[in-house]
């Protein structure tokens, strides 16, 4: 594993993560951040409006253009940001 990642991931090891995603691909990312990221709390967000500086973002493929027309507005707030691409059932 690349070490910036294996830094980043130890460092918010037990965190908080807020996912913006589609509802059909919310098993998938329950999966992901327990079993994966080791995160213990997992907040599901409707909008982008409930982010806070240093927040750590799981952003889905799909919800990408809607993160970069808003992307000036969360500048200076220290976001971090996950994108996770899927390729249907050929991920699995």
């Amino acid at each position: 594993m690349n070490e910036n990642i294996n830094k980043f991931l130890k460092k918010n090891y037990l965190k908080k993560v807020k996912i913006f995603c589609p509802k059909n691909r919310i098993d998938n990312y329950v999966i992901y951040c327990q079993k994966i990221f080791c995160f213990k709390h997992i907040e599901f967000i409707s909008n982008l409006e409930n982010l806070y500086s240093d927040d750590l973002l799981i952003l889905d493929q799909s919800f990408l253009d809607v993160f970069l027309k808003k992307d000036k507005k969360y500048k200076d707030r220290n976001i971090k940001l996950i994108i996770l691409f899927w390729n249907g059932d050929l991920d699995y």
